[in-house]
């Protein structure tokens, strides 16, 4: 039987909407969360395959990287109105290679991180 790993003290810090606005920020939930895939991939983390599938609670955080991003509206001003948007693409993860593994990516979870760290 797989064992979740209890999550780190500042988990509720690490996947807040504030770290989630950054791509660093993203990044660390994503890692921390993903040790606890089962628990958010919808699949759930059945007794048949992990011993202690009660730690989803402590990993409830992690729900934020779901949730739809609320800054994605229109400015209230006319300031930005004809102006180019300056993106900021991050250097991949060192582990881009294991998080998008064949293996990972037979997942729900491991598919969807890996998509996620890919955009």
């Amino acid at each position: 039987l797989i064992s979740i790993p209890p999550p780190p003290a500042n988990l509720d810090t690490l996947c807040s909407k504030l770290s989630l606005s950054t791509a660093k920020g993203r990044m660390a939930c994503m890692d921390t969360c993903v040790v606890a895939d089962c628990c958010t991939d919808g699949g759930g983390c059945s007794g048949d395959y992990y011993q202690n599938p009660d730690m989803c609670q402590r990993y409830s955080a992690c729900t934020a990287l779901y949730e739809p991003d609320d800054s994605s509206g229109t400015p209230d001003d006319d300031s930005m109105a004809g102006s180019a948007e300056l993106v900021c693409v991050p250097d991949p993860p060192s582990h881009l290679e294991e998080i998008c593994s064949v293996d990972n990516i037979a997942t729900a979870g491991g598919h969807d991180h890996c998509v996620a760290v890919c955009e």
